[in-house]
């Protein structure tokens, strides 16, 4: 407060520490504000305001009534307590005033410590309330560099999370790597760190972090590493890490904690390597994510390999593995990972492929589907299954509850349907668990008669009542969701009114059916 009035605003706030000064404070503050009265009642005939004695009686009622005020005599715990309420949660990913977006949080501190130098004196001594979630440009200027390491002290020792975005990160380029080691100096206090450029030169330029007690979860994308590069161990030592999403050439180059990992996303570029090693140690794992990985592992090139040697691979088992998703693009195969892996755990299963290049499917992923045994969820996205190789798998998966096949052409027909359709002879029927089956986009719609789908939907439909007095219950579960939208590509004829009708019926007992064509 820099006026010339304040030494009567600072001598007030000094006296308020004596004892009965709240008794002798009221007093004054009547009189100067009668004081302040008769002075503006006075007239001014040169218009040139009341002068001196005005502005020092504003400033003394000003410091007054502040001296006075019920806030200003909390203590400094219990102020920074009500700061602490008044500050929205700290967990915002945006960094502060300098992006598009403002953030609340830092906005709030902001304007607390405006109100006066004892209030930001207090609230720069009080770490919890500065933010801890931190979104990091490496395109900013030096400016940025220097106020992005003073709100990380003003936060110490509270875990971060930093984002670090827009970076060409070259060491050459002084302001940008500055930014990335500003955010690496404070790595003993990471709880979460994402990266969106490749730090790989500062891997190199910084091998070892020491213990990481804080990190839980880190997602590094586009780590580009050379052939002759030493593995990194600068997160090796991170006690609290679970979660890891890495997008890289060569997994094998960046040391982490595998065994203690819990969920894993995986993304690597083409000709990459080492990935199959890294599973085998991932013993706790529960949440896989598989992305555009080319298995060449073993010493063999699987893709040249018509019949697999299983022989050449030991079966590893990951006894927590309960969610896999599996992306497989660029014509890759994924025989290695279906051969070497058991996981009695997996509950679900999602496999995406691009329509048309994706791999085929073998005899590997049958067999891989053998060894889930509690596998209840499974879908899969653009793979090219044909009739024969989907009613084996409906056979491998006795567990399986719901299943969703998406643009998955030429494997959905008239044999599919029969499949699925329950006859009180089948001691073993495929798919005894299945409640759920979604279908969508699954080929020309001439592929499969109306016929055909009703049968496999009564086959398997009871309404309650019908259900229960049943004399022995059926070997198969009850439907509770149909959906089937095929592909007009090649559709000769809508579907019929009476197939409407009776859908129809099966929705009013309480099953949800829906049986379309596309843009019918």
């Amino acid at each position: 407060m820099h006026w010339p009035n304040s030494r009567i605003f600072y001598d007030i706030l000094t006296q308020s520490a004596s004892p009965g000064f709240e008794i002798h404070a009221r007093a004054l503050l009547e009189e100067a504000e009668h004081q302040l009265s008769l002075t503006n009642a006075q007239p001014d005939p040169l218009g040139h305001g009341h002068g001196q004695t005005h502005q020092q009686l504003v400033a003394r009622i000003a410091a007054l009534k502040y001296a006075l005020s019920p806030v200003r005599r909390l203590p400094a715990d219990i102020l920074l307590e009500i700061f602490q309420r008044v500050v929205p949660l700290n967990n915002s990913p945006r960094f502060p005033y300098w992006f598009s977006s403002p953030n609340t949080h830092f906005d709030c501190v902001l304007r607390l410590g405006s109100v006066c130098s004892y209030w930001r004196q207090l609230i720069i001594t009080a770490p919890r309330l500065w933010p801890t979630s931190m979104s990091l440009n490496g395109y900013k200027p030096s400016s940025y560099v220097d106020i992005t390491r003073r709100l990380l002290q003003h936060s110490n020792p509270h875990p971060v999370d930093i984002t670090i975005v827009g970076c060409a990160l070259r060491l050459s380029a002084s302001l940008q790597s500055h930014v990335t080691f500003t955010a690496i100096s404070m790595a003993h206090r990471w709880r979460r760190i994402s990266v969106e450029c490749d730090i790989v030169p500062f891997l190199k330029a910084v091998p070892s972090s020491g213990p990481l007690y804080h990190l839980t979860e880190i997602d590094l994308k586009g780590l580009r590493w050379n052939e002759n590069d030493k593995p990194s161990a600068f997160f090796l030592n991170a006690p609290l890490l679970t979660h890891v999403k890495l997008e890289t050439s060569h997994p094998v180059k960046l040391l982490l904690p595998w065994s203690q990992l819990t969920k894993l996303e995986l993304e690597t570029v083409v000709g990459s390597s080492g990935f199959l090693t890294i599973l085998e140690q991932c013993i706790s794992m529960a949440d896989l994510g598989l992305e555009d990985i080319i298995c060449e592992e073993v010493g063999v090139s699987y893709a040249s390999l018509q019949q697999p040697d299983m022989s050449l691979l030991d079966i590893v088992s990951l006894p927590h593995l309960r969610d896999l998703k599996v992306n497989m693009f660029d014509y890759g195969t994924f025989e290695p990972f279906f051969c070497h892996f058991r996981f009695p755990s997996l509950r679900k299963v999602v496999i995406q492929a691009m329509a048309g290049m994706g791999p085929d499917f073998d005899v590997s992923f049958l067999s891989f589907l053998q060894r889930c045994f509690a596998l209840e969820h499974l879908e899969i996205f653009g793979c090219d299954l044909n009739s024969t190789l989907l009613g084996e798998i409906l056979l491998c998966i006795p567990s399986l509850t719901y299943l969703n096949l998406h643009c998955c052409f030429y494997g959905v027909d008239d044999t599919f349907f029969e499949r699925l359709t329950y006859r009180a002879t089948d001691l073993n029927p495929p798919a005894p668990c299945l409640q759920r089956l979604r279908l969508e986009s699954v080929g020309p719609g001439d592929h499969f008669s109306e016929d055909v789908i009703l049968a496999m939907v009564r086959s398997r439909w009871w309404t309650k009542d019908t259900f229960q007095a049943l004399p022995f219950p059926p070997h198969v579960a009850r439907w509770q969701y149909i959906h089937i939208s095929a592909d007009d590509s090649g559709l000769k004829a809508p579907l019929s009114d009476e197939f409407k009708t009776i859908v129809a019926e099966f929705r009013a007992e309480g099953l949800t059916c829906e049986v379309f064509r596309a843009r019918q």
